[in-house]
């Protein structure tokens, strides 16, 4: 088998069809040596069904995940996987008709272990359209390229939907386990350690449905925040800046309102919430305007902005706390990785 497509699931009857049909509808490339691997979460929703009536189009295997998260359901799939090359996908997200072709072209053309492409950020609805605006600007995420439009291709400390070569799981291991959030960071972070290179390509083209409510939002970038204090502690480092960025904010407003609570000091509050708020203002301006969006669309998209940062600092900061004892705790925990079942399979 040439390629294995992962996808851990759980309750994603809305878009499962959709992420399926995209790999099924691959151009330029054999899909008889193609093989899906859906390893299911327990779903209480129609995914199953919905898989199983899929089942007979092409080579889609279902497995269970009982502990529900993506690293362990992808430790799963991984150890029956046999493809020579390992990609990653989500259950509410679109390939490009060409995304396995440019994949292997990139991946047999530049010296890396994984290429990645890049991420439009989509929903059905119009709060959700604003919320993947917020996703898909440097105000809102940062340098993160995948996420951000790019003309040319380069090397990266992480990407989206990673198609990797099937030899690097068996050097570093798998997904780890303990990381509910940020765990193909992680593992990007940790084969960059060993000696390995991430290309991004902007021919590798996907799309992914965004978070449509606010409630959702916060609860993913919560733990995006929570899980990123225990990459760093795993890998004893940091692979951007900008990941602290959200944290030195909240922290920052948080002092400022304790000085104005004790010793009625307002200056560094109003300094603080008057910066974020013009630069706030300034890029959802920016955003609208560049995406031919209505005006009375700022200011969702301005509590788009500070949702996505205060979430994500606040999680960082809870995680430094809730992690304190384990910066001593670097093992990788990715026990549903049968290594040995993995490294036999002839590829």
């Amino acid at each position: 088998m040439l390629v294995s497509i992962i996808i851990p699931i759980f309750n994603e009857e809305k878009k499962i069809r959709l992420a399926i049909n995209s790999c099924l509808a691959q151009e330029k490339v054999d899909m008889n040596q193609v093989e899906i691997i859906v390893a299911d979460g327990n779903s209480i929703d129609d995914s199953l069904g919905i898989i199983k009536s899929m089942m007979t189009k092409q080579s889609i295997k279902l497995i269970s995940n009982k502990h529900r998260y993506m690293p362990h359901g992808f430790n799963k799939a991984l150890t029956i996987a046999s493809g020579k090359y390992i990609m990653v996908m989500s259950g509410h997200s679109i390939l490009e008709k060409d995304y396995l072709f440019n994949s292997l072209k990139a991946i047999r053309k530049y010296d890396a272990q994984c290429v990645s492409g890049v991420m439009d950020t989509i929903q059905d609805n119009h709060l959700g359209e604003i919320i993947s605006i917020a996703q898909s600007t440097p105000f809102g995420v940062g340098n993160t390229n995948f996420r951000t439009k790019i003309k040319n291709g380069r090397y990266v400390d992480t990407g989206v939907f990673g198609f990797y070569k099937a030899k690097i799981f068996l050097k570093i291991g798998g997904m780890d386990e303990e990381l509910i959030k940020n765990q193909d960071d992680e593992f990007n972070f940790r084969m960059i350690q060993n000696g390995g290179k991430i290309w991004l390509d902007p021919s590798i083209k996907s799309k992914y449905f965004s978070r449509d409510t606010f409630t959702k939002l916060f609860k993913q970038y919560f733990l995006y925040g929570f899980y990123k204090v225990r990459v760093f502690q795993k890998r004893r480092g940091i692979s951007s800046i900008r990941q602290i960025i959200p944290a030195i904010f909240v922290l920052s407003l948080l002092i400022s309102i304790l000085l104005k609570i004790f010793i009625n000091n307002t200056m560094f509050l109003i300094l603080i919430l008057g910066f974020y708020t013009v630069l706030n203002l300034m890029f959802s301006i920016i955003a609208i305007i560049n995406r031919h969006k209505i005006i009375f669309s700022i200011p969702i998209l301005q509590f788009a902005y500070f949702i996505l940062h205060f979430s994500y600092g606040i999680g960082f900061i809870i995680g430094l706390m809730y992690f304190l004892k384990s910066w001593g705790s670097i093992e990788t925990i990715d026990s549903n990785f049968n290594k040995a079942n993995f490294a036999k399979i002839k590829r």
